[in-house]
């Protein structure tokens, strides 16, 4: 899907005085394998997902997935749970309706990431 079609259906579903609030989000979800990455992340729900599960599924190299991840959290779109030396991702449940609406009608063919159900959240 071009890039041009999802800031239009985005833009759509989004009030026009609250548009530019989200301008670092979607700037952050602007790149195909960041955007991967949150789907997975958002699909895995409140229990979250490890980083070894994402390398395998995702088929990324550590450094790439931190690089993402960082990206990710910068914007408050996901949190991290660390326990000892293991961590934990999770999506953030304070998104704006309206975006995650637009995500689903956006992505909802892609699946869990790797080919499984919708964007159930």
């Amino acid at each position: 899907m071009a890039a041009d079609s999802i800031d239009d259906a985005l833009i759509r579903r989004i009030p026009a005085m609250t548009i530019l609030d989200y301008k670092d989000i979607f700037k952050v979800l602007g790149q195909e394998a960041r955007l991967r990455v949150f789907y997975y992340i958002y699909q895995s729900g409140p229990k979250g997902v490890r980083p070894k599960e994402m390398i395998e599924e995702l088929g990324m190299n550590t450094g790439t997935l931190d690089f993402h991840l960082k990206k990710l959290a910068s914007v408050n779109l996901i949190s991290v749970k660390r326990a000892g030396i293991s961590s934990t991702y999770s999506p953030v449940r304070s998104f704006p309706p309206q975006l995650i609406t637009s995500l689903k009608e956006c992505y909802g063919k892609w699946g869990k990431a790797t080919g499984s159900s919708g964007f159930d959240g």
